[in-house]
Order: C-alpha cells, then sequence, then structure tokens
C-alpha cells in the first residue's frame, strides 16, 4: 500500500486517543493504519475479539467509524455522516443532490 508514512508524533497521538477509550468486555482495540486526508491523518476504530470472548448472537457492538488527528494535532471523533466527505468523496447522490418534492399525482 502506497503513501506516505505516518509521522511519530502522529501516531503517538493516536495510541494515547485509543489508549483513553475503555473497550467493550471481550475486546480489545487495536490501532488502524492511518490514511492522510484533506485535515490531517484519518484512522479506523478496529475491536479485536479476545480469545476468551468466542462469537455468539448478539455479541457485536458498534461505535463512530474512527478518528482524525489533525494538522493542528488535535483528536476529532469522525461521525458516519462525515466519512465520505472525510476522505474527499462526494455525498451519496452527488454533490447538487437536494431533496425532491414527490411527483403531483392529483392529474
Amino acid at each position: 500500500m502506497g503513501g506516505s508514512p505516518v509521522p511519530e508524533l502522529v501516531l503517538a497521538i493516536a495510541r494515547h486517543h485509543i489508549a483513553g477509550i475503555p473497550p467493550v468486555k471481550g475486546y480489545r482495540w487495536r490501532l488502524a493504519p492511518g490514511r492522510r486526508v484533506s485535515a490531517g491523518w484519518y484512522f479506523d476504530y478496529e475491536a479485536e475479539r479476545l480469545p476468551t470472548n468466542p462469537p455468539r448472537p448478539g455479541s457485536g457492538f458498534g461505535y463512530a467509524p474512527g478518528f482524525l488527528v489533525t494538522d493542528e494535532e488535535s483528536v476529532r471523533v469522525v461521525a458516519w455522516h462525515e466519512l465520505r466527505a472525510i476522505h474527499g468523496l462526494l455525498p451519496v447522490g452527488g454533490q447538487d443532490a437536494e431533496p425532491r418534492a414527490a411527483p403531483d399525482r392529483r392529474t
């Protein structure tokens, strides 16, 4: 995989952020590879199931997709609705997509 290597300071900030989040019982956090984006470095949240926590129905959990270590060296959690923009992608439906009125079926 190409791209710039993540600077050590950014990695240290990301590790500190992950260490400050208590994991869900039966899991541990794993630092995902960082990706350079326009506002800094983006990291997915990755949880690893512990061997003592066998898979079973309903044993998963949800959380934000990831976090950003900004160029100003702060951390910001990225919400699901921000994910495409963080990665420089257009919103679903395109940039100019606006809600459309339902067609008038009275005719």
